[in-house]
């Protein structure tokens, strides 16, 4: 499935290696990197923002579902590039497909996932908007502790 050259700046297939300058939306850095991502200013936040949905684009014109986005997922060098990691969940979707629902981290998951319908790209575009929401509040949108409570906060939501 990786076997295929794509070139894009926002797509990266991280399988067991470190990536050097760039940091995930959680985790430690090493200290000479400046601003974690619940720190940065509107600014940066709507660069990363369209970054994120540049990549999630180029993955889904190329018919792959990364389906795990959320922002430990999402790494950041020094110049507030956007690196899309971690494509441990994705797969190449095809429309009669029937794709497994054990995927997304709960916070990220979309509910058509919850609820294990089918589902196809839109998922990363949901995953995308709690990542943005999160951003934006300093904290998760949905902080479900099981996949019924995730649904219910969402549900509540709306």
């Amino acid at each position: 499935m990786y076997k295929r050259k794509m070139i894009n700046s926002h797509y990266i297939a991280v399988i067991s290696i470190f990536i050097y300058g760039c940091y995930a939306g959680e985790t430690r850095r090493p200290k000479n990197q400046k601003v974690p991502i619940s720190n940065l200013v509107l600014r940066e936040t709507n660069s990363l923002m369209h970054q994120v949905l540049c990549g999630v684009d180029f993955l889904h014109q190329h018919r792959i579902i990364h389906r795990d986005l959320k922002p430990q997922n999402l790494l950041v060098d020094r110049f507030h590039r956007v690196k899309i990691a971690d494509f441990g969940l994705a797969r190449i979707y095809d429309f009669h497909m029937r794709l497994t629902t054990m995927v997304v981290t709960l916070w990220y998951r979309a509910p058509e996932v919850l609820l294990c319908n089918s589902y196809a790209t839109p998922v990363d575009l949901w995953s995308c908007g709690c990542i943005f929401a999160e951003l934006f509040r300093r904290k998760p949108l949905f902080e479900g502790q099981t996949e019924g409570d995730q649904l219910q906060r969402i549900f509540e939501y709306f």
